[in-house]
């Protein structure tokens, strides 16, 4: 994935001005600048142009539900604008404000390389909340009309209390029974949206999987949130695998590859990286908004 992030402009100050020219001259109403603003932007400088940055970070670091930016994604990169948000500031955010449609897309495509590749197994969710993803994936299986059966497991007494590994910056990413839903609210959400309800699974990753989980799994999404459920979910699920399944692992953020997204639950990522250190398979970061997982996939 790296390649895609280098495939960026070099020079986006320069590049921002000659674009901003070319729009007005196409003469569209909608394209159109005040000549006066148009003047001013075209003798700006870089520096110009960082002072005003530095305005929007400062801006949008004290106003977690308004941010100000460029309306150029290379400028935005170039001056940090875009990763001056705070976490809670959601875009192209699904209902419940938990997963994006850059991540629902990517959930789709992955499961759907599974069901056409006729990986075997069953499909497993480890946290569901609300079950707007677990929607996502049933959808999913619906429309290429596989037989595959979707399992979630939850808690549905919200998160454990975090250990060492989960806090960020001398402080616990969340805390005991954050983010609480009970199973009813899945069932509700699955009729909402006409979709069939899957097999649920109420109790601790400790308690459940060892016994409820299918016998083969083909495609897993993983969303613990802390470092325990993340590391006793791959403990679980890894053996189960299919040749060719796909685990997706929400809230996988590497910091060199995505520095603009915040890592919300570091955990998730030392969880990954200490299970897969002495197997073949490596994880795969994904392109996700303001959002981040990643995946791999069983060799």
């Amino acid at each position: 994935m790296r390649f895609i992030l280098d495939l960026v402009e070099e020079e986006p100050h320069a590049y921002f001005k000659r674009f901003a020219a070319a729009l007005t001259r196409l003469g569209r109403a909608e394209v159109q600048m005040q000549p006066e603003l148009l003047e001013v932007l075209q003798r700006s400088t870089p520096g110009d142009v960082a002072m005003l940055a530095g305005l929007m970070k400062a801006f949008n670091a004290r106003n977690p539900l308004i941010k100000v930016s460029f309306a150029f994604d290379d400028l935005n990169r170039a001056f940090a604008v875009s990763s001056s948000y705070p976490f809670w500031a959601k875009e192209h955010m699904l209902r419940g404000y938990m997963t994006s449609r850059e991540q629902a897309t990517n959930l789709y495509h992955l499961l759907r390389s599974v069901v056409v590749s006729q990986v075997p197994g069953d499909v497993v969710e480890l946290g569901c909340h609300e079950g707007i993803t677990a929607v996502v994936l049933q959808k999913t299986l619906d429309e290429h009309a596989s037989d595959q059966r979707l399992h979630v497991f939850d808690s549905f007494e919200g998160l454990p209390a975090p250990g060492v590994e989960d806090w960020r910056d001398g402080v616990p990413a969340t805390e005991a029974g954050a983010l609480a839903v009970g199973e009813e609210r899945v069932r509700r959400t699955f009729e909402k949206y006409g979709a069939r309800v899957p097999e649920i699974h109420k109790g601790w990753f400790n308690d459940t999987l060892a016994t409820e989980l299918p016998a083969r799994i083909a495609f897993a999404h993983l969303d613990g949130d802390l470092y325990a459920s993340t590391k006793v979910s791959l403990e679980y699920v890894y053996p189960r695998l299919s040749r060719g399944a796909v685990v997706v692992v929400d809230d996988y953020h590497d910091p060199d590859l995505l520095p603009s997204t915040w890592s919300l639950f570091p955990g998730v990522k030392r969880a990954c990286d200490e299970f897969l250190a002495d197997k073949p398979e490596t994880m795969q970061p994904l392109l996700a908004g303001h959002e981040c997982h990643a995946y791999f996939a069983k060799a």
